[in-house]
């Protein structure tokens, strides 16, 4: 497939019906799937296999073309064996590293408090064959062990894992009052190497909006950075992570960005830099509300990025008629901009 947007304008605030040419359809549509949080896909083999989040089990979609996702073989790969234990899978982030599959999710029992992150193997060819194992809890701090929706990538042979957590302090509270990201060097898939290191924490106004437009707010202010998203500039001199800023049950819910040059070093967190604006905001016209859970992905020819994301077209509850939730995946062409991120014309949404 050959995804080319054939857009009357340039907008990249999320429109829910996005045409484009392919070698296979003339138009795509959003959404995806009818519901669905947090999308997380690789393209391999001229294959993409795409999860998303989930109660206690994981399943993988595998299609050639990613604008048919609902026509796709889906294929549950794991599921938990105490689901008392590890319920409500949150973000699984599938990766392929050095020949082998590996899915770093975060999972816990009805407590909150106790979330952690894990990850699963597979060395088979393709992550919907062989099996899926659990290597087990990655231990991320002496201090808080507390940590959701990781993310890992390979830079210049090192491999790095990044994720949302607390200080131990907050995470005493008993209620997630501030989340921040946090990366750490990795001995292998599933150990860390180093002492996890802050690079991102709630810090403008705009990250931390935590009462609704009616009104309605948490119990106590609610500030975070999480569900981050790895990638390059198009000519890879800048590392980006994006994240999602504020809860995701306020009109709030947005998405940042911080980026470090290719050269720098990792583990200093002066060398990741936030963008003093968010990336990506609401479009109400296009009925896309609460965007986030980034995934970038490219045309099955590599000459073109797409991205990935979660949105909601009502705000009123979190779950659908079904009980699932009120959040679906959806697919927009990028186009970059001089400074390696998304052009400005599209963060704005302006014609």
């Amino acid at each position: 497939m050959t995804m080319k947007a054939n857009l009357s304008y340039l907008i990249f605030l999320f429109s829910v019906l996005v045409s484009c040419q392919s070698v296979t359809t003339d138009t795509f549509q959003n959404p995806l799937l009818e519901t669905g949080l947090n999308p997380s896909c690789v393209f391999y083999n001229g294959v993409y296999y795409y999860t998303q989040g989930n109660n206690s089990s994981i399943q993988i979609w595998e299609t050639t073309d990613i604008t048919k996702l609902n026509e796709a073989k889906t294929k549950q790969v794991w599921a938990a064996e105490n689901p008392d234990s590890m319920q409500n899978i949150w973000a699984p982030d599938l990766q392929r590293i050095d020949g082998k599959w590996y899915i770093y999710m975060s999972a816990g029992n009805s407590n909150r408090a106790s979330r952690h992150i894990y990850v699963l193997e597979n060395t088979a060819e393709k992550p919907t064959e062989g099996t899926f194992m659990l290597k087990g809890m990655i231990t991320l701090d002496a201090g808080s062990n507390w940590g959701i929706e990781p993310t890992s990538f390979v830079h210049k042979g090192k491999q790095y894992l990044v994720w949302a957590g607390q200080e131990e302090d907050a995470l005493q509270l008993g209620f997630e009052t501030k989340i921040n990201l946090y990366i750490a060097l990795m001995e292998n898939p599933w150990t860390l190497a180093s002492e996890r290191v802050l690079i991102s924490k709630p810090e403008f106004e705009w990250e931390r909006e935590w009462i609704n437009e009616d009104g309605i707010r948490a119990a106590k202010p609610y500030y975070c950075n999480e569900s981050p998203a790895f990638t390059y500039s198009p000519d890879s001199t800048q590392l980006e992570i994006f994240f999602n800023s504020n809860s995701f049950s306020t009109v709030y819910h947005c998405v940042g960005v911080i980026t470090a040059q290719a050269e720098a070093n990792l583990l200093d967190a002066s060398s990741w830099i936030k963008n003093p604006e968010p990336v990506f905001l609401q479009n109400p016209t296009d009925s896309v509300l609460g965007p986030g859970g980034l995934c970038f992905i490219p045309s099955s020819d590599g000459t073109e990025s797409y991205l990935l994301y979660h949105a909601r077209s009502d705000m009123t509850t979190q779950q659908n008629a079904k009980g699932q939730p009120n959040s679906s995946p959806r697919l927009q062409k990028i186009v970059w901009g001089k400074d390696g991120l998304p052009s400005q014309e599209m963060k704005l949404g302006t014609e």
